[in-house]
């Protein structure tokens, strides 16, 4: 979805329309996470691209996104139906420039999960980092490649010592 204003979204009133042959879309839901320390947060339109390795998603844009969205601790969930990439390997993930929150752009992105809403399988990118006009190196976005992480089963015992029990969460 695009605006076609001059003061609203990217500000163009053109837009060339291309057919879309949504039989080959797959189903994502796509979690972005926002971290959690002070000025964190934005209230600039987000996109997101998908790189996997049978070719590229366009641009994903997430502008229908209430100013809180991306708010400091927030996790914010969207359904899309992305170009069949096969596999994920990297995302990038960015800021409209062209957009009148500027003055708010120094977000600091903890992580985004892509998960084929199809076949359930979740593919993690730590960000950890901020972008916008404020952030250190004023980056509008930032390229992530794809987390490789083990799983580990984790058993824990609790001796048979009276008093070694407890009821703390862990």
């Amino acid at each position: 979805n695009e605006w076609l204003a001059k003061d609203r979204g990217d500000r163009s009133i053109e837009r060339t329309l291309a057919a879309r042959d949504l039989s080959k879309e797959v189903p994502y839901t796509i979690t972005i996470v926002t971290g959690d320390e002070a000025n964190c947060g934005t209230k600039s339109q987000v996109w997101l691209g998908v790189t996997g390795s049978n070719g590229q998603t366009d641009k994903v844009r997430f502008w229908e996104a209430k100013p809180d969205t991306f708010a400091r601790g927030k996790e914010a969930k969207f359904a899309r139906g992305l170009l069949s990439i096969d596999k994920p390997v990297s995302i990038r993930l960015g800021l409209n420039t062209q957009d009148d929150s500027k003055s708010e752009d120094n977000w600091l992105v903890d992580r985004v999960v892509l998960t084929n809403t199809a076949s359930g399988e979740s593919f993690l990118f730590l960000l950890r980092s901020r972008m916008g006009h404020d952030s250190p190196d004023g980056a509008m976005s930032r390229e992530v490649k794809l987390q490789n992480l083990e799983r580990y089963l984790v058993a824990v015992s609790t001796g048979a010592i009276q008093g070694a029990g407890t009821d703390a969460n862990v």
